[in-house]
């Protein structure tokens, strides 16, 4: 094959990379590509040979562009996932500044560094799972 090609997406997980490919391919676009299967051997290194690179031919490097943009405007999380996560976060938050302050506070009226880690573990995952239930449940 004698054309240029051209980088039109990189993508950093073999997943992406293989939904983008095959929405190419099915709009009769040929991908090549580079670090494939460096990333299937060993995807801890994507980030670190900068992905997957898609390539195609000069001449449909504008077509698989166009092809790409429309896929990449489409929300990948529903809002309401992003409200749960959010959600999930915060009473992470709330969880350990709770066990933090009461672990600490328990493990020194005791001089115990153990028990305030025990008292800390117990308070932050008590927390953790009330306050991702109420947040949760408010937002459902």
């Amino acid at each position: 094959m004698n054309a240029t090609l051209v980088i039109v997406d990189k993508c950093f997980s073999l997943g992406s990379f293989d939904n983008k490919k095959a929405l190419l391919e099915s709009n009769g676009i040929q991908v090549y590509s580079d670090s494939e299967t460096t990333v299937t051997v060993c995807p801890w290194y994507a980030n670190a040979i900068g992905g997957i690179k898609l390539r195609v031919s000069q001449s449909d490097a504008s077509r698989a562009k166009e092809i790409l943009e429309s896929i990449n405007s489409v929300s990948v999380e529903p809002e309401m996932y992003k409200a749960k996560k959010k959600a999930a976060a915060k009473s992470l938050f709330i969880a350990l500044v709770t066990g933090g302050v009461f672990g600490s506070t328990f493990g020194y009226i005791n001089k115990s560094l153990a028990t305030g880690v025990e008292v800390f573990l117990l308070l932050a995952f008590i927390t953790y799972v009330y306050t991702a239930y109420v947040l949760i449940k408010k937002r459902t």
